[in-house]
């Protein structure tokens, strides 16, 4: 059972490096159950590699708005990106969404900082 006191710690479920939209679509199966399981919170994922982008494995990695949408509809908060973020078709889709965060070390568009709400609850 996820928290709602404000009290209560607060249960933060990371995941990363998901590589692949097979193991996208894997998580994403699974998410709702560990979510309650772990009584998380907030669930962030590492998910820059999630789609080949290139013509092979080895030669391309990035994220694509249907694997992205996948992982936010199963019930990730936030997704988090790197170097591979700027990879693939989709970019500057992808990267426009409130819950993917770009690397603070590369420049970005809009605001600099936004504040996710957690499923169960906003956090301060």
């Amino acid at each position: 059972m996820i928290s709602t006191r404000a009290s209560d710690p607060m249960v933060v479920l990371a995941v990363g490096d998901v590589v692949g939209a097979e193991a996208a679509g894997w998580l994403a199966d699974r998410l709702p159950a560990l979510r309650e399981e772990v009584a998380a919170d907030w669930v962030v994922v590492n998910a820059e590699n999630c789609a080949v982008t290139g013509p092979s494995p080895m030669n391309g990695f990035g994220m694509t708005v249907d694997v992205v949408d996948t992982l936010l509809e199963a019930g990730v908060d936030a997704i988090t990106g790197g170097n591979h973020s700027w990879d693939g078709p989709d970019v500057d889709t992808v990267l426009a969404y409130a819950q993917v965060v770009r690397p603070a070390t590369r420049p970005c568009a809009g605001t600099s900082c936004h504040v996710a709400p957690a499923s169960s609850r906003n956090w301060a």
